[in-house]
């Protein structure tokens, strides 16, 4: 396990197919709030009330009111250096992938390819058609709805 950065260079030179795996504290320098950490949303709010897909069904008024704050917030922050610093790695062929838990978008706007296992804020999806939509198209519609 690495501990210092001369550790951490070490072991991604020795490494034949280094990935990075990324959750929510890589951003939370850039201004976006952690949910599940001491003092984070989920603290405050029940995550299967406003984050669930059956409350989007059941309720989607209240789930945009809740949701359309965070849209707007994460859209005004910026990758920050550990963002920037992982899309040069794989840019120089050390990371051979990426791999992250967090919706926010900033891992491909530093440049990077990651596989967003939580999906995107970048686009919405229709529930009963499939058809994809921009994020600017997603809010006009939920702002106008």
């Amino acid at each position: 396990m690495a501990h210092s950065p001369e550790d951490l260079a070490r072991a991604l030179a020795d490494a034949a197919h280094a990935i990075v795996l990324t959750g929510a504290g890589i951003s939370t320098e850039s201004g976006v709030p952690d949910f599940r950490s001491a003092g984070g949303l989920w603290e405050k709010y029940d995550p299967m009330v406003v984050g669930s897909l059956d409350m989007f069904v059941r309720d989607p008024e209240q789930f945009w009111q809740f949701h359309r704050p965070r849209y707007d917030q994460v859209v005004a922050v910026e990758p920050n250096d550990a963002h920037r610093a992982v899309a040069e790695l794989e840019r120089r062929g050390v990371v051979k992938g990426l791999i992250t838990q967090n919706i926010d978008g900033l891992h491909r706007r530093a440049g990077s390819d990651p596989i967003e296992i939580h999906g995107t804020l970048e686009e919405g999806r229709c529930l009963r058609c499939d058809t994809r939509v921009t994020r600017q198209e997603l809010l006009a519609r939920a702002d106008a709805a």
